[in-house]
This record gives C-alpha cells, structure tokens and sequence, in this order.
C-alpha cells in the first residue's frame, strides 16, 4: 500500500506593495487664511467707523455703503487668491467672490429705484430673500474651490443657505425695530449687515473644514 507524496508547503505570497499612507488632513493655509480674514473685518470694520463719522460721507449714504460691500467682497477675493491650493483653485475662487461681490453691490445700487417700482415692496421682499440665501451658499462654494479636498464638504451647502435664512431675518427684525435709513444710522447698518453676512459663512464654513477632515482622515 502507498501513500501520495504530500504536497509540498505553498510558497509564501509574494510582498504586497505597501499602500501609501493616506496622509493627514493638515490645512497648512488655516493659518493663513485666519490672518487675512481677520486683516479683512479689521479693515472693513475701520471703513464703517471712517465712513460713518466724515459729514460728507454720511451725506452718500447709499454709495458709501455700496462702496463697503465692495471693498468687503474685493478683500475676501483677495484672499481666496492667496490661499488657493492651486493657480486653478486661485482664480475660480477669486472669481466668485468678486461675482458675489458684484451681485450685492448692484443690489445696493439698485434697491432705491427697485422700492419705488410697481409692486416694488415685494420684489424688494423676494430679491432680498434669495440673495440671502444665495450669498452664503456662494461663499463658501468659492471657499471651498479655493481649500476643500474632498466632496463630503458639500453637505453644508444646505446649512449654509439655512444661516443665511436666518442672519437675514433677524437683520430684518432688527432694523425695523431700531435702525432706520439716515445716515445717522448708517453706522449700525454696515454692522449689522457684515454680521448677517458673514457669520452664516464662517459657521458654514466650519462645518464644511470639518466634513473634509473627516472624509479624508488617515
């Protein structure tokens, strides 16, 4: 009686190259993009105070005013083009903050002869309400060109345009409670308007850093 001749022991598997190592989330421009945001409140906040405080220009209220938001938006596309990850990201994103930019300053401009229009109340009204919805949204979407990694970020589009719903109502609430178009008040127009503006986009904007850091942790 014979035996088969056992098989003899199955070689090794050859190595497997080793897969790289997903590197870490490090957003070297955080730094960065902090010192020029806050470099762009800094400078915007010291317009408002100028403009607010010089006689004549309080008397072009609703110029000086546009003027801000454009110097706001201009900045803020200044930025974006320094921190892009890539010459690309720089100029898409530049592009729609200076879009942004464009599209509030016209809505400044245009608002006056808007609000004496046939049926002008409401179309102030509705106008009024998807640009606040809209203005976050484009922000952080040109943040994002300029920063984001990954897709996951895009989950807080949504949150973004809710902020914006939101800083906008209570803008609405406070100025006509408190504030009415003099230049007088002009002060605390630009104030409240940079607060309602903003605040939704870095909140937004948290929340967007903070999903790409998730999707693309090691």
């Amino acid at each position: 009686m014979t035996f088969a001749k056992p098989a003899p022991p199955a070689a090794p598997p050859a190595d497997l190259p080793a897969l790289a190592p997903t590197p870490p989330v490090r957003d070297t421009g955080v730094v960065l993009s902090v010192v020029l945001l806050t470099a762009l409140f800094g400078v915007n906040l010291a317009w408002i105070l100028v403009s607010s405080s010089v006689a004549e220009l309080r008397f072009a209220a609703l110029w000086t005013y546009a003027l801000a938001r454009a110097v706001e938006y201009g900045l803020f596309a200044v930025v974006l083009a320094l921190v892009g990850r890539s010459p690309v990201r720089r100029v898409a994103a530049a592009a729609l903050g200076l879009l942004a930019g464009a599209i509030v300053v016209a809505w400044t401009l245009g608002l006056p002869r808007l609000a004496t229009s046939n049926d002008g109340p409401h179309r102030v009204e509705v106008i009024g309400w998807m640009i606040a919805l809209a203005m976050p949204v484009l922000l952080v979407v040109a943040w994002g060109v300029a920063r984001r990694l990954g897709q996951l970020w895009l989950v807080a589009l949504p949150l973004a345009a809710g902020l914006g719903a939101a800083a906008y109502q209570a803008f609405q609430l406070v100025l006509a409670a408190h504030v009415t178009w003099i230049p007088e008040h002009l002060m605390w127009i630009q104030l409240l308007s940079l607060v309602a503006t903003w605040v939704p986009v870095v909140l937004a904007g948290l929340a967007a850093w903070s999903l790409d850091a998730l999707q693309l942790r090691p």
